[in-house]
Order: structure tokens, then sequence, then C-alpha cells
């Protein structure tokens, strides 16, 4: 491999599984925050933010994995 070429970083798991993944950490990070939500208001608002930007992430996942159910059935 040349200084050039980078070895790829890309997931070895399936883009669902990722995002899946990324939800579930996601909604961790906003429970933690909320706790100190109770001492910064910031931190509250921020924690709601992310779990509802985790919602989205997760509905991601859930149809990329409907399109892939639906690809193996017409294969």
């Amino acid at each position: 491999m040349t200084k050039k070429e980078k070895k790829s970083t890309a997931p070895k798991r399936g883009g669902a599984t990722v995002l899946s993944a990324l939800a579930r950490r996601m909604l961790t990070v906003a429970a933690n925050l909320e706790y100190y939500g109770g001492f910064s208001k910031a931190a509250a608002k921020h924690s709601r933010e992310l779990a509802g930007a985790a919602r989205v992430v997760a509905g991601w996942a859930k149809n990329i994995r409907a399109e892939e159910r639906k690809r193996r059935k017409t294969a």
C-alpha cells in the first residue's frame, strides 16, 4: 500500500446495524445529559434534542431494514 492509499474505515457491518447502534448510543448519552439537566437547563434542552435525533436515526435503520427485506424477497 502506498502512502496515498489508505485503508478503508467503512464499517464491516450493514448500514442498518451501524445506525441502530448509533441510535442506542445517542439515547444513552441523552439519558446522561438528562441527569445533568437537573443542574443545567442547557443540558436538559440538549438531552431532549439528542433523544429526538436518536429517534430519527433509529427510523432510518428501520427503513433500511425494510428495504433490504423487500430486496431479498424479489431477488
